[in-house]
């Protein structure tokens, strides 16, 4: 039985201080006697009602003391008061039922007012009793938040004493009363923590916090009263003091700068002013008499002298060089002013002309893009588009420019961005980021990076070009809670805004796309989607035609992965469009998507669906990218000594271990200069993910780093309930898998053994990436003759190609950590009638037992270079088993072991596994496609032939 604690004031007497008295009651009880409606007081005037007793939840401090916050010691839960003005327009018309649809998850006591049945409309009271009780401090820090979530309920509920009218009614009137079975309310986690506005000291300016709505109503009124009237002085002042609160309004600066003002708007957001300021500062920018809004009454408004801009302000980031653009202004009208030599970073704004400045002069600039889709919209010969010889080409292209006429051209990298934080791109960055020494000069191009984003790339100068948009960029986070589906809330949000709106939904979860696009479908039939993803099938005539005309013709947006982030454009003359975007992802990601609205004349209105993280305890762990780097450098010195004392056949089995077991550490090997170096763009992607995560989890860095972009904000909202879109995304995952399935079927049947390979071809795209596999495993050494039997393990497993793979790079070039297990196998394992078994105590021995050698040999006994990698997931702080199940895992990547049964072993039983295969898959390769490489000293000169096949089949970077 549920207890309660209840704090009743006793009934009003006029000119007496009223006493609160504490009790502890049965919530069953309470319950019970409430919806008992006959033992209700009756009254007939409000003379009586105002004597009714008070009652709230909670403890006190002195029983028998005053009602008063200082004397609440705890609340136990909410005393809501639901009560509708019409002559209010911020009141909120709530029905008895809207309430309880609200409030339906959790356990609750809803009973009429007094004043139901005299005044119109359903009012009443909810009693929500939490899950424990909460401190009165706890409560006046969550008061914010409270307010916020109830936002049809009277504020004054949110008062830490505030008490409300026990049960009773009017004479002749029928309550209401309804109790809801639930869940007890948790006032940590169930509600979205809104941090509290502190109270403002005139003596020392400090920033406080106020909603988004609030100020954009501020700032919409100094910009009515100041239009065209302010000075270079006060418009400053006045854009100091939105960049402040992470508002980045150009717009709005223009709009009150006097018609003969000749600087550019931009450039008042270049400082900062080095005294803190706040929205109040404005005072003087307002009309005489001039009321804040409401919910900033309790903050006194201090005099203060204007600011001035000098002596005032400090830069943010000293450019060498720095232009503001007006419309119709590109790169191409200041050629003349700007300096390419040498590396140089140039950070643009969308618009600006980038791509098209360089590709317009061949002979001086060469342009690489990372997407293919890039090259073809902006190479001059759209043929031979992606030809870097031509002037324009993806990365994976720069090889390709002899060095005669690298040393002539400078190296221009579009989206510069992808070089950190396109992870999986890590092989085909670290490869552009080599090729950098081989021209004149380079210059990396973005509209969202920093210089302090490359660890390792020394720039000669950082230029920055402004230009004016045409449209605003208004983003909002919608948040719910953990247990419920991003996706949901994004249906529901998406459908509740209307079928008209053009938008881009990114979402990146391939089956999560296609299934929130059938469900957006089935609701709008007529609404047309285009979907934009890696999958081959996606990129189809429809698509071509989309991306050769920029326009969405007879679609109403896009829906897709981070496919669509860059290379896309809509050039659609728009007055305003919606971005939604699903899930955690970096600032960067956010502007980027953004972006694709080439030609809005209004509003680009950006939904962000996120969990809410405000009641995460939260730290953030800056990276030192010097340790980083220290770390890397020893491991890098350490590795390069070990391999060149073996020979070249030793070296080869070594680094095949080298790319799976330190996978994770910030090395690659280079094949040019045949030793390990380090991997400077994993380093900078995982300081890309850091500033990811600091983002995603504290909303002030979220609004200072989007604000640099130019967004406004608006008040986040939380949403608890959303439209299912599970359904459609298990139908998804079931098509494909027998889609999968059916291709699977298809190469097996068609397969012929003594042609190894295909009499008749597929349309297909998944079933040709599969043949293409196959292919290349039987060039490898698969045997034609296992094909079938691959193919009826990869329909069981879907990974299983993985296990294929790593057997023909241990076949192809060795493995010394599985040489390693086979030698120790002898010594661990004893023969049964169905074959050599190894008990589970001795699967753990040698798990150990590899783990140790991985250690010494790949990592020169450093404990935390080694946890740095996938090895954390098998190993504790000193680098032995995590778990006992660790050990099989750890022996699994190498040879292959049969579930663990009762075996008897020399006459015991014992629990062990049966060896199936002393490798992953246990087929036998075909030796006649082992490559021939001769053995010879710690540095051979194997034929350029053999090191291509190496580069390109065998050795990957980790």
């Amino acid at each position: 039985m549920m207890k309660i604690d209840v704090i009743y004031t006793d009934q009003f007497k006029k000119g007496k201080v009223s006493i609160a008295r504490q009790v502890t009651e049965s919530w069953e009880d309470f319950v019970s006697s409430t919806k008992d409606t006959e033992s209700w007081g009756v009254i007939t005037s409000a003379t009586e009602k105002a004597q009714l007793p008070m009652m709230l939840l909670g403890t006190l401090h002195e029983d028998g003391g005053r009602r008063q916050n200082m004397n609440i010691a705890s609340r136990g839960g909410f005393v809501l008061d639901y009560d509708y003005d019409p002559g209010n327009a911020k009141s909120v018309q709530m029905t008895f039922e809207d309430i309880q649809n609200d409030l339906s998850d959790f356990e609750y006591l809803l009973y009429s007012s007094v004043s139901y049945g005299v005044k119109a409309g359903d009012r009443c009271r909810i009693l929500v009793p939490f899950n424990q009780p909460i401190s009165g401090e706890k409560w006046q820090e969550l008061r914010e938040s409270f307010k916020a979530r109830f936002a049809y309920i009277d504020s004054s509920c949110f008062t830490l004493s505030q008490g409300q009218n026990v049960p009773a009614r009017y004479s002749g009137k029928f309550p209401y009363v309804h109790y809801n079975k639930g869940r007890l309310l948790n006032p940590l986690t169930d509600i979205a923590y809104v941090e509290s506005v502190q109270k403002f000291d005139a003596n020392v300016f400090d920033q406080i916090e106020i909603d988004d709505a609030v100020l954009s109503t501020i700032f919409d009124d100094v910009v009515k009263h100041c239009s065209g009237s302010l000075n270079r002085s006060r418009a400053w002042f006045f854009a100091q003091v939105m960049k402040s609160y992470g508002v980045y309004d150009y717009r709005r600066v223009a709009l009150v700068q006097r018609s003969d003002a000749n600087t550019n708007p931009q450039e008042f957001f270049k400082n900062t002013i080095s005294s803190n300021v706040n929205v109040f500062m404005l005072k003087g920018y307002l009309p005489d008499g001039y009321k804040f809004p409401a919910e900033l009454t309790q903050y006194s408004v201090p005099e203060i002298d204007e600011y001035r801009e000098s002596n005032n302000a400090t830069d943010d980031y000293q450019y060498d060089q720095e232009f503001w653009l007006e419309e119709g202004e590109y790169l191409s009208d200041i050629r003349g002013e700007l300096n390419l030599n040498g590396n140089v970073l140039l950070i643009g704004d969308c618009g600006i002309g980038k791509t098209r400045f360089t590709t317009d002069y061949p002979d001086e600039f060469v342009v690489g893009v990372p997407l293919r889709i890039i090259a073809q919209q902006n190479a001059a010969d759209k043929e031979d588009f992606n030809n870097i010889r031509k002037g324009t080409g993806t990365y994976q292209q720069i090889r390709n420019m002899p060095d005669r006429l690298a040393r002539t051209r400078t190296l221009v990298i579009d989206e510069a961005h992808s070089l950190y934080l396109d992870g999986f791109r890590g092989d085909c960055n670290t490869e552009v980021v080599e090729q950098f020494e081989r021209f004149r000069g380079v210059v990396l191009m973005s509209g969202t990076v920093r210089p302090e984003y490359f660890s390792n790339i020394k720039f000669d100068r950082v230029i920055r070009v402004h230009k004016k948009q045409p449209f605003r960029k208004v983003i909002r986070q919608v948040r719910t809670s953990p247990e419920n589906k991003l996706e949901d809330i994004a249906l529901k949000k998406i459908l509740s805004l209307g079928e008209d709106r053009k938008s881009i939904i990114l979402f990146n979860y391939i089956k999560g796309v296609k299934g929130l696009q059938e469900k957006i479908s089935q609701a709008w039939p007529d609404h047309r989607l285009m979907r934009i993803t890696a999958e081959d099938g996606d990129r189809n005539a429809e698509y071509e035609a989309f991306v050769e005309r920029q326009t969405l013709g007879g679609y109403n947006g896009l829906i897709g992965t981070n496919s669509l982030v860059e290379g896309i454009n809509v050039r659609d003359e728009l007055e305003s469009c919606d971005v939604h975007i699903i899930g955690d992802i970096s600032p960067e990601r956010i502007e980027q998507v953004t972006n694709r609205f080439r030609n809005c004349t209004g509003t680009i209105n950006v939904y962000h669906y996120v969990y809410d993280t405000s009641r995460i305890e939260y730290t953030h762990q800056e990276i030192n990218v010097d340790e980083v780097l220290r770390s890397a450098r020893e491991l890098r010195d350490v590795t390069n000594k070990h391999l060149g004392l073996l020979n070249y056949e030793t070296v080869k089995s070594h680094l095949n271990g080298f790319s799976r077991e330190m996978r994770g550490t910030n090395l690659y090997w280079d094949w040019r200069a045949e030793l390990a170096e380090i991997d400077y763009c994993q380093i900078d992607n995982l300081l890309a993910e850091n500033r990811t995560l600091h983002a995603m989890m504290n909303y002030g860095q979220y609004k200072r780093t989007l604000g640099e972009y130019g967004f406004e904000f608006e008040q986040a909202e939380m949403h608890l309930t959303g439209i299912s879109v599970a359904d459609a995304i298990n139908a998804v995952k079931e098509l494909d898998e027998e889609q999968r399935i059916e291709g699977i079927k298809w190469l097996s049947e068609n397969f012929d053994e003594r042609i190894e390979g295909w009499n008749v071809e597929s349309n297909d795209s998944a079933v040709q990436q599969q043949m293409e596999y196959l292919l290349s495993f039987m060039g490898r050494g698969l045997r034609a003759s296992d094909v079938r039997e691959y193919l009826s393990r990869l329909a069981t497993n879907k990974s299983y190609w993985e296990r294929l793979r790593d057997d023909l790079r241990d076949f192809q070039s060795g493995n010394v950590v599985r040489d390693f297990v086979l030698s120790e196998l002898p010594k661990l394992t004893a023969s049964t009638k169905n074959g050599n078994v190894i008990s589970s105590e001795n699967v753990r021995v040698l798990g150990q037992y590899v783990a140790d050698f991985v250690l010494a040999n790949f990592f020169n006994g450093d404990r935390g270079a080694m946890l740095s990698t996938h090895w954390r997931s098998v190993l504790n702080d000193e680098c032995q088993l995590l778990t006992p199940q660790a050990g099989r895992e750890i022996i699994g990547r190498y040879i292959t072991l049969d579930k663990s049964k009762m075996v008897r072993i020399n006459g015991t039983l014992e629990r062990a596994s049966l060896i199936t295969a002393l490798s992953r898959t246990g087929f036998v390769l075909d030796e006649r496609k082992r490559l021939k490489v001769s053995t010879g000293s710690a540095t051979p000169a194997p034929d350029k032939t053999t090191m291509e096949l190496l580069r390109a089949k065998f050795l990957k970077r980790m």
